[in-house]
C-alpha cells in the first residue's frame, strides 16, 4: 500500500520540486550562460545546444519556445511520461505497455533527431535562440 501511494504521489513532487527551482533559481542559472565547444571552435551546434534554454522554457511553460530551442527535451519529458505510466500500470497489477519496445522504432527516432541537428546547422530558423 506504501508503495501505491509513493508511485501516485511521485510525480507531485517531482513537480513540485521542478516548481520551487524554476521560481528561485532560473534566472540565476539561465544568466550564466556557458559557451559550447563545439559552437567557439567549429562554429556548428551539437545535439545539446539549447537544452538549458529548452528546459528553461519548459519551467515557464513555453512549449514553443522549448521545441525551437531543442525537441530532444521535449521528448525526453515524455518518455519520461510514459516510463511513470508503465510503472503505475506494474503497481496495480496491470500489464500494458506504454513504451514501445521495438528496435526500429528508436531507430527512426534516433534517424530523425540526427537528421534535424544536421539540418539545423544550415537552416537558421531551426538554431536555437
Amino acid at each position: 500500500m506504501k508503495k501505491k501511494i509513493f508511485v501516485l504521489s511521485l510525480p507531485f513532487i517531482i513537480f513540485a520540486f521542478l516548481f520551487m527551482l524554476s521560481k528561485l533559481y532560473l534566472n540565476a542559472i539561465t544568466a550564466v550562460h556557458f559557451h559550447c565547444p563545439f559552437r567557439v571552435f567549429w562554429n556548428i551546434y551539437c545535439p545539446g545546444c539549447g537544452c538549458t534554454r529548452a528546459l528553461s522554457c519548459l519551467l515557464k511553460l513555453d512549449i514553443t519556445g522549448s521545441l525551437h530551442n531543442n525537441p530532444s527535451i521535449i521528448i525526453m519529458c515524455v518518455f519520461l511520461a510514459l516510463g511513470y505510466l508503465k510503472l503505475l500500470f506494474s503497481v496495480f497489477g496491470i500489464n500494458k505497455k506504454a513504451i514501445p519496445e521495438s528496435k526500429m522504432f528508436y531507430l527512426v527516432l534516433s534517424g530523425i533527431l540526427i537528421v534535424f541537428f544536421v539540418i539545423r546547422n544550415f537552416v537558421p530558423v531551426l538554431q536555437p535562440y
